[in-house]
């Protein structure tokens, strides 16, 4: 995966990056991290005004759109920044929403839409997984294949189905719902409050409130071609957006279990191979991202899904690596001790949990 484009120092923007390290890392903007997480949203409000006033939302979406038109690089980098900050914002939702919209939807749909999104008016998230058939409660269907259908009526798409773990839902304006339709997989723009959508909380992987969408021939206007690439393409930029934040919550992880670690027999070993892992994480990621920027379909459906092997099985075996090093030889994983783990490390393997079972 070396080669020209794969410098990670040169990938990054390092403004962007710059930008987004100081927004992310000022006094305050992880506190309501405990709250948000409990009472469903997930959101700052303070935080979300401050990431659209920095550019930070539309930083990825096109100039004339009133977006940054700085590309999949440029929000990568911002996302890995959120990652190691745990910062209580739904921008991988809210951006990969956006921009299905900037690279599949009308005229009227990016007119309408992608300027106040940039400017964190108007909020967008992405109903992309469903419940598998059994009795489990963990996402299993495959979401580029949706069991959720989209009946062409007249003019009017009609949507029935249930979408699970709808992140950030809680005051969002729109959901983007991948739906099965005559010719093949679809992307549709459903209105959040609109007549045939119900809303069920439900609890994600590490506690945090997502939400059940239930719709019962809920309109939808559709992005892009019912049948052509909108759903393949939109899932390919979640999953680079998804090992975004999985690097940074990764890295802050091991910035946090190093103070702990270091202590402990056997804690340089082990930090170092977590490290090992972080550095596949960011190659991976990035080797993603460069195929995507140069439109390559056919590779970057190959390197999402190595990002993706890493995002989840590298991103729990460094959560259990750092488990058991916080814990130390006195408090073996198999026999849990009250809280044996530093507050901001649980923060941060809340997020690796939760992240490497999203879109899995």
């Amino acid at each position: 995966m070396e080669g020209k484009g794969m410098d990670l120092h040169l990938d990054r923007d390092p403004t962007v990056q710059g930008l987004a390290r100081a927004l992310f890392a000022a006094p305050g903007a992880t506190g309501p991290v405990r709250a948000a997480r409990w009472h469903g949203s997930a959101l700052d409000e303070g935080l979300w005004a401050s990431s659209a006033n920095a550019g930070l939302l539309g930083v990825a979406l096109p100039e004339e759109h009133g977006g940054g038109g700085r590309g999949l690089a440029a929000l990568a980098t911002v996302l890995e920044e959120q990652g190691r900050r745990t910062a209580p914002v739904p921008l991988w939702s809210a951006t990969v929403a956006a921009l299905a919209v900037a690279r599949h939807g009308s005229h009227v749909q990016r007119a309408d839409l992608l300027d106040p999104a940039s400017a964190g008016a108007v909020r967008l998230t992405v109903a992309l997984e469903e419940r598998g058939l059994g009795p489990s409660a963990v996402p299993s269907a495959v979401p580029s294949t949706p069991r959720t259908a989209a009946t062409p009526t007249g003019t009017r798409w009609l949507l029935s189905g249930a979408k699970a773990v709808v992140p950030a839902y809680d005051g969002a304006d729109y959901a983007l719902v991948s739906a099965a339709t005559p010719d093949g997989p679809g992307l549709f723009l459903v209105v959040a409050d609109s007549d045939g959508v119900a809303w069920r909380p439900a609890r994600a992987s590490g506690g945090a409130l997502a939400g059940e969408l239930l719709l019962d021939e809920a309109v939808g206007q559709p992005v892009g071609r019912p049948g052509g690439d909108a759903v393949p393409d939109t899932l390919r930029v979640a999953a680079v957006a998804l090992a975004a934040l999985q690097t940074g919550a990764v890295a802050g992880a091991l910035q946090h279990a190093a103070a702990v670690g270091l202590r402990q027999i056997g804690g340089h070993r082990a930090l170092a191979d977590g490290r090992v892992e972080l550095d596949a994480l960011r190659r991976t990621l990035w080797h993603a991202v460069a195929d995507l920027e140069r439109g390559d379909a056919a590779a970057a459906e190959v390197s999402t899904t190595v990002a993706t092997w890493w995002r989840i099985r590298g991103g729990l075996d460094v959560a259990q690596r750092i488990q058991r090093l916080c814990a130390g030889p006195d408090h073996p994983v198999r026999h849990p001790v009250r809280h044996p783990v530093p507050r901001p490390v649980r923060r941060h393997l809340h997020w690796v949990r939760q992240l490497a079972t999203t879109l899995a």
